[in-house]
């Protein structure tokens, strides 16, 4: 039976890695070649600054060509070629090279804001922030996407290859939320076992708590809840666990939420409670269930 073909790594991220290391270097010579010089004082030389702003733009050229990057690889494997690459290596080093860009850009923001540089400094679509502003978090991470895809096999292969279990995608998910997200509770109790966060918010601030008691995942909440999660977290909108249990018809998750001892009378921004919200839902075995708990 013959082996199936392998797909070698894109020379283009060879190349790449190479300039990572490259700008790395230069960044670190820059600093060094500012700290030492004593005329300047803290104020850089035109020159340096010249320097400064050219990195700059070789690394917003890495940022944009990587997701490229990516979604050409996503779009032109097919799945027998995707189940070649080595355990996820691909992927794994993929991350790596977005995770260094991230660095590159940070360390170029520290170095303008220590030195005095004017102006702020390049984003990858071409405008601007101050040199103080973190980078913005890229929209695709691979051990993210792995985990909505409920793969934990992918998911310990890009652990083991160096992925970040706490990185967060473009709508500040973890692994853990994402796996929550989509339903896939088992996964999701193993990420927690693997070092995961209970505490870890996406842009709307919900914990992975308020997405497993969403899904109707006991088992996950009573984990959850044992490790220390707070049943009484409000996310952006003053939205408790119990109200996401409340609008999603759970009654189960009501109950173990009420069990657990989460305030039963939490408003949120607009004022409702959970029991209001259950009556403007006609919920009426869910307002009796409040009610016996004590809601007004």
């Amino acid at each position: 039976m013959p082996e199936p073909a392998t797909r070698a790594l894109p020379a283009i991220t060879v190349v790449q890695f190479a300039l990572i290391l490259a700008l790395g270097w230069f960044c670190f010579d820059l600093d060094a070649r500012l700290a030492a010089n004593p005329e300047t004082g803290p104020v850089a030389q035109p020159r340096d600054t010249e320097r400064l702003d050219e990195l700059d733009r070789k690394i917003a050229e890495m940022s944009q060509s990587l997701p490229v990057l990516v979604e050409s690889i996503d779009e032109e494997e097919s799945p027998t070629a995707r189940a070649t690459v080595v355990d996820g290596a691909l992927e794994a080093r993929l991350a790596g090279l977005e995770q260094a860009v991230e660095h590159l850009q940070r360390a170029l923001a520290q170095i303008a804001s220590e030195r005095n540089m004017p102006g702020g400094v390049a984003t990858v679509d071409g405008g601007s922030r101050a040199a103080d502003e973190p980078p913005p978090q890229p929209k695709n991470r691979p051990i993210v996407d792995a985990a909505k895809d409920g793969d934990l096999a992918r998911v310990q292969q890009l652990l083991a290859a160096g992925a970040d279990i706490h990185v967060t995608d473009g709508d500040s998910r973890t692994a853990i939320l994402a796996a929550f997200k989509a339903g896939h509770e088992q996964l999701g109790l193993d990420l927690l076992d693997l070092g995961a966060r209970h505490t870890d918010e996406d842009g709307n601030g919900d914990t992975p708590l308020f997405w497993a008691v969403a899904k109707g995942h006991e088992r996950a909440v009573r984990r959850l809840l044992e490790v220390g999660a707070d049943e009484n977290h409000r996310n952006h909108g003053k939205r408790t666990a119990l109200m996401r249990a409340v609008e999603s018809g759970r009654t189960d998750m009501v109950r173990v939420l009420l069990d657990h001892g989460v305030d039963v009378n939490a408003r949120d921004e607009q004022g409702d409670t959970a029991r209001s919200l259950a009556e403007e839902a006609g919920r009426t075995r869910l307002v009796d269930l409040l009610e016996s708990y004590g809601a007004r």
